[in-house]
């Protein structure tokens, strides 16, 4: 079915009188879920540029590597479609593709993961993504509320094989919130690196054990790790106070300095003048005299003239 509708949309766009000739484009994003039922997905994926057309995919197994089992017999000519005639309660994972003018049919989108939900209208069990916390520390984020019992079972294996296989212990759980769990490992996690954390026993507060393989396996790539928080003691009060002190003094400091300043000026002026010369009563004496003798040798001088 899909090979004559896309034979007939190769037919009708290659003699269009509006024809163009260029390259098939492709769909870049994910789709997204705008509605589920307990037997259909209501998905939708943004609008390409350039598209004539578009033809959704999907399995209940990831199809990036082998294709998709099963495909909508409808050719879209806008974004949006509803998938129907599902199994309630069951993951499933779907692409897109995009035809252009020349009916070039592109490379499947980005895979989306959706899951229907229960008779009930509740959705199943799963693991909903996962945080890096720390280096050797995992946060789990689950759709519903875990069992929080000191004696719930809880298994995972966490792998990588992205450097030479490597499985990791968890030495320890914690409940971050009720639907977060912490997961503490054995060895510190590397950049750069894919794990694949599968969840192989666990319950949620109504009792309901997750699916291994289908809602419980997730892979991740640790792009970055947090910069653990190293907490800083805060500086004594001594320090602001010897500050306060210095501060206080300086005034002081340079007071004393001006006063040693005044208190040595004041001594250099006394040893100078202590330096000169001394009158007493015996010095006036003899510049009395010494005025008197030189009168009288200017008198007799002037008699002996006339």
């Amino acid at each position: 079915m899909k090979s004559m509708a896309s034979g007939f949309l190769a037919f009708v766009l290659l003699f269009s009188p509006f024809h163009l000739s260029y390259a098939a484009t492709e769909l870049t994003t994910t789709p997204t879920l705008s509605d589920s039922t307990t037997t259909s997905l209501s998905i939708d994926w943004d609008e390409v540029e350039g598209a004539a057309a578009y033809y959704v995919y999907y399995d209940v197994k990831s199809g990036v590597e082998d294709g998709y089992t099963s495909e909508l017999s409808d050719i879209f000519d806008v974004p949006g479609a509803e998938i129907t005639d599902l199994e309630p309660g069951t993951t499933y994972y779907v692409a897109v593709t995009v035809f252009d003018e020349n009916g070039e049919e592109s490379n499947f989108s980005p895979e989306a993961v959706f899951t229907t939900k229960t008779p009930g209208g509740v959705e199943s069990f799963a693991l909903e993504s996962i945080e890096v916390a720390s280096k050797d520390t995992l946060h789990l984020h689950f759709n519903a509320d875990l069992d929080d019992a000191e004696d719930a079972e809880r298994a995972f294996k966490i792998t990588s094989d992205t450097a030479g296989y490597h499985e990791y212990s968890v030495i320890e759980t914690e409940l971050v919130s009720p639907e977060v769990l912490a997961v503490t490992l054995d060895d510190d996690m590397i950049v750069w690196r894919d794990y694949d954390v599968t969840v192989i026993t666990l319950t949620d507060a109504d009792g309901r054990n997750i699916e291994s393989g289908v809602d419980g396996i997730t892979t991740i790539t640790v792009d970055e790790i947090p910069v653990e928080q190293v907490e800083v003691a805060p500086e004594e009060v001594t320090v602001e106070e010897n500050v306060v002190e210095q501060t206080a003094t300086e005034p002081e400091v340079e007071l004393q300095a001006a006063e040693e300043t005044v208190v040595e000026t004041t001594d250099t002026q006394a040893a100078d003048a202590e330096a000169l010369p001394q009158a007493g009563p015996e010095h006036i004496l003899l510049i009395l005299l010494s005025l008197i003798i030189t009168f009288a040798i200017f008198a007799i001088s002037k008699a002996k003239r006339v």
